[in-house]
């Protein structure tokens, strides 16, 4: 994982991630420190972008596909921010290059067997174990009602989820029809002798498309988030503009719905935290967020229990409870978040900088002092992007002596 931070006002936007990647393996898992995160999205414009979670695209680093991206046709000026981002996801969906479709649908498809390998299979195999255990013994025709209610248990959670950026809902199925010779070789690998009804083998195509195209459960190691900011060309407060890509299918790249951030008159700065947050949020709102949570769901209980003593109570408890978190929200604002922002609002250039670096370092601190791995850590890179200036680097660790690799440098001029 990661700490990434951006922070805008009206003069330019801050930029700051840290170094740490982890790398996970058979025999366990490694954290290294000297990972880039923070790029410049093109050698010329007003723009930075940063990656969090996977280190890769497809298996191909993202720092190789964000540099091969500056030397293609989509990297030239747009009139705004998210025309940047679009350009860039146009490229993404289109460079087979990188990864042709045969190996990104094959990418696609591993991720659904690991699902169901990790998820599903293990589900079933804990409910055959409860049922041995309370009657000690069980007939395939037990096995196959229990398989098929865990799988469909998993199908109905996820089709809860909203779809990805650009899916219609009754679009997902005759993915699972066109994909379904695949879906049913991932199904038998992973289930092998495992009886299953015709019912469930149906659920499973349906749940590994609703997987790819819903904002459902991903593995950590599976997720990556991407965050552009900048200007554009007509853009004269910074904004932001944050996805997350998942599946590319047939020269598509789903991905979440992108939130876009701008600083306006209205809203003279922003502070944003991305991955590993917990620290931000409680810095900005004045209480950890899931302490926060625990309190709400104490009182919840409370009012739970009033409510069972006395049901004449019944009426008003839900009121007062969002009363409660409204006064929370508005406590919150009022002490703590209203204060930073003013004050970000009016910082120069180099204390915005110094805030984003030190929000990083306050997450990896916390990381170091507590039993949480250290996930976070290493050197934080550090840039500022505005209008007049562009994108400038405050701190940038290299893996090489940049005195002996002036060419390195003359790139940029």
């Amino acid at each position: 994982m990661t700490a990434e931070i951006v922070i805008m006002n009206k003069s330019c936007v801050a930029l700051a991630a840290d170094s740490a990647v982890t790398v996970t393996g058979p025999s366990g898992s490694k954290v290294y420190n000297s990972a880039n995160k923070l790029f410049m999205l093109t050698k010329t414009d007003s723009v930075g972008v940063m990656i969090y979670g996977s280190a890769q695209y497809l298996g191909m680093p993202w720092e190789t596909v964000i540099k091969d991206f500056r030397e293609s046709p989509e990297a030239k000026t747009y009139e705004h921010l998210e025309d940047y981002a679009n350009a860039f996801i146009r490229y993404v969906s289109s460079a087979d290059h990188l990864c042709d479709s045969a190996a990104a649908r094959e990418w696609a498809l591993a991720f659904i067997g690991g699902y169901f390998q990790n998820v599903v299979l293990k589900k079933i195999e804990d409910a055959v174990s409860e049922r041995i255990l309370a009657k000690g013994a069980i007939t395939e025709t037990q096995s196959k009602l229990l398989a098929n209610r865990v799988i469909r248990n998993e199908l109905d959670a996820i089709v809860k989820a909203p779809p990805l950026h650009g899916v219609d809902a009754k679009d997902i199925d005759p993915l699972a029809r066109r994909l379904s010779k695949e879906l049913d070789t991932a199904t038998g690998n992973v289930f092998q002798k495992l009886p299953l009804s015709a019912l469930s083998k149906t659920a499973l195509r349906r749940l590994g498309a609703n997987l790819l195209l819903r904002q459902g459960p991903w593995p950590e190691h599976a997720v990556t988030g991407v965050v552009i900011a900048g200007f554009g060309r007509c853009d004269y407060y910074p904004r932001s503009f944050h996805f997350m890509p998942r599946a590319r299918l047939d020269g598509t790249l789903y991905h979440t719905t992108p939130e876009l951030q701008s600083v306006s008159d209205g809203q003279p700065a922003v502070v944003q935290a991305f991955a590993q947050h917990e620290m931000v949020r409680t810095f900005l709102e004045g209480i950890d967020p899931r302490f926060r949570q625990a309190v709400s769901a104490w009182v919840g209980k409370i009012m739970e229990g009033l409510t069972a003593a006395v049901p004449q109570l019944a009426p008003i408890c839900p009121p007062i409870l969002g009363d409660f978190e409204k006064a929370m929200d508005e406590l919150s604002a009022r002490e703590f978040r209203n204060d930073v922002i003013g004050t970000v609002s009016i910082l120069p250039k180099d204390e915005l900088a110094a805030m984003a670096e030190s929000l990083v370092n306050l997450t990896s601190f916390k990381r170091r002092v507590t039993m949480s791995p250290e996930s976070v850590g290493g050197p934080i890179d550090v840039a500022v992007v505005s209008k007049g200036d562009g994108f400038v680097w405050i701190k940038r660790k290299h893996y090489f002596e940049p005195e002996l690799n002036p060419h390195f440098f003359a790139r940029y001029q």
